[in-house]
Order: structure tokens, then sequence, then C-alpha cells
């Protein structure tokens, strides 16, 4: 195959190239230039202007390979013939596949291909989709990467007070957010007492406390106990006194 071994890894989203691939079944030319996927935008043309460089699909000068005009004519059979190049360009990864190796392992196979930093999330990810979309088979301990994640393990560089970067994951607990009170049924409080009392009139008027009593100012505390007399006396009123005629 004329493909060679990758000098650098791709690391553009891997539908974009698939596009950039489709884009060419209108007419391959023989060199190619970035006006052909004018649709794209200016990073996503150079990213897949670069995978086309880095997987031999074209030539310094943008001629068109062999390989790239099998995989813009293969339409059904393309998955086919990008395993052929998965396959070409990513040797020393598929060996780790058959070894079972586990994600930081990939990691740190794709960072030795020259991507750093959170770039080598973004070239893992590329051979992952890449690799599932051509049959390619994997490391059962191989799963896409979530977006930042940087070194396989789940952690990303996080910026700290003294400027020294720390790492962080996805099971890092959040910032506690406030409790929100459960809520109050009627005819009872979150705690304290309620006391309803009927309306001679019709109806009914309820007092519920669910204050912390031991805690009441005692200007409060004598506020309220006014009002619960007061409550006390409507339900049960004391009898008139007779007067004398």
């Amino acid at each position: 195959m004329d493909q060679p071994t990758l000098a650098c890894p791709p690391y553009t989203a891997f539908q974009t190239f698939l596009t950039a691939i489709e884009c060419l079944q209108q007419g391959l030319p023989k060199k190619l230039d970035r006006a052909l996927w004018k649709s794209m935008s200016g990073q996503s043309q150079s990213q897949a202007w670069s995978a086309f460089r880095d997987f031999g699909l074209i030539e310094e000068d943008g001629a068109a390979t062999p390989i790239l005009h099998r995989l813009v004519n293969a339409n059904s059979n393309r998955p086919a013939v990008m395993k052929e190049i998965i396959e070409s360009a990513y040797p020393s990864v598929l060996q780790l596949a058959r070894e079972n190796a586990t994600m930081p392992q990939l990691y740190n196979e794709i960072g030795k291909m020259g991507v750093k930093g959170d770039t080598i999330r973004k070239a893992v990810t590329f051979f992952l989709n890449a690799a599932t979309y051509a049959g390619v088979e994997l490391s059962p301990n191989w799963a896409a990467p979530k977006r930042g994640n940087s070194d396989g393990k789940g952690h990303r560089p996080k910026p700290s007070r003294n400027g020294r970067s720390e790492p962080t994951s996805d099971s890092t607990e959040k910032k506690s957010e406030p409790r929100k009170a459960p809520p109050v049924e009627h005819g009872a409080s979150p705690s304290g007492e309620h006391r309803t009392v009927k309306l001679r009139s019709g109806g009914t008027v309820t007092l519920t406390v669910s204050a912390p009593i031991l805690s009441l100012t005692p200007m409060d505390r004598t506020w309220l106990f006014e009002l619960v007399d007061r409550f006390n006396r409507y339900e049960h009123p004391e009898p008139e006194a007779n007067t004398a005629a």
C-alpha cells in the first residue's frame, strides 16, 4: 500500500474527515485545494487537509494519491478501504489493541506519535471513531473519551490558585448546592406544631409554627405566644361573668 505510517495522527472530528471525502465524490481533481470544502469552516478545512496529508491521501503539493481515489470511489465499500488505512497508519496502536491495553496506554502511545496536551484526546477520539467505522477490532478496555479529558484517566489540567496545574476528574465532587426544603403538606409542618381554628362565620384559620423556639428573641417570643393565646381564647372563649341586675 502506498500510504505511509503516520508522522502525526489526525485530530479533527472524524465526521469532518468523512464529509471532506464525500465532497470529492462530485469530481476528484488531480490536485486538491481547500476551495473544494467551501461549506466547511476554515479550521475544519485546515484539519481535514492535515489529515489527508498525514494519511498519505495527498502529496505535499495537494496531488491526489491512488489511495484517495480508492477511498472516494469506494462508496459502500469505504469502511474496508478505511480499515486498510488504519492498519497501515497505526501499527503500534493496533498491537496494543491485541494486548487488551488500557486507555492510559492508548493515550501514551498516541502521544508518542507527535501530539501533546488536549490534542492527544482529540487524536484518540479520531482514532477510535475511525477504527469503529472501519470495523477494526479494538481493546475491550477502550472507550471514546469524554470531552475535556486529556490523559485517558478521566483527568484534565486545571489551573490552581498558585498557577500550577491540578488534576480534576468527572468523579470530582461539585460545589455543594443549597438544599431545598421539602414541600410542606397541608396540615403538617417541617417541625413544631400547627393549630387550626374554625371560624364562627365559616372557614378555618391555621397557625403553623416551625420557628426555632429556643432561639427566638424576647420580642419574637412574646409576639408568638400572644398570638397562640389569642387562638386559644377564640377557640375556647371564657364564659361571660353574670352581672348584677
